[in-house]
């Protein structure tokens, strides 16, 4: 209710054709949003995480089009420290987005642009 809230005063306070970019700190559909998701299922607590898609919903339902979405971060890290050390994590990631797996990157970056009313 929150995120609706506030994305309908950005949409109301934009110019048609603003840009409005967004980061997605916990993808769900990510491995350590899953491990999340798990965790928080089995202690009997909700999580407030969102998919790509719920996030791309949200955003549509409040006036924005999704003009672009990057995911990062799809291999994790334990602490902060890559499990495959800096330079082959960053090789890692680069060869997973290739290969089309971004979307289960732990950040979404999504790019939206406010819609003009019709």
């Amino acid at each position: 209710e929150l995120r609706i809230e506030v994305l309908n005063w950005i949409h109301a306070n934009m110019s048609p054709g603003g840009v409005l970019i967004v980061n997605n700190h916990g993808n769900s559909r990510s491995i350590t949003g899953m491990i999340t998701k798990l965790a928080f299922w089995l202690r009997k607590e909700a999580r407030n995480t969102l998919t790509e898609k719920e996030t791309i919903g949200i955003l549509e339902t409040t006036g924005f089009a999704v003009i672009e979405c990057e995911g990062f971060n799809i291999l994790p890290s334990v602490f902060g420290r890559p499990l495959l050390g800096r330079y082959l994590q960053l090789r890692a990631e680069r060869l997973c987005k290739r290969v089309g797996l971004g979307m289960f990157g732990h950040e979404l970056v999504l790019v939206a642009i406010r819609k003009s009313e019709s």
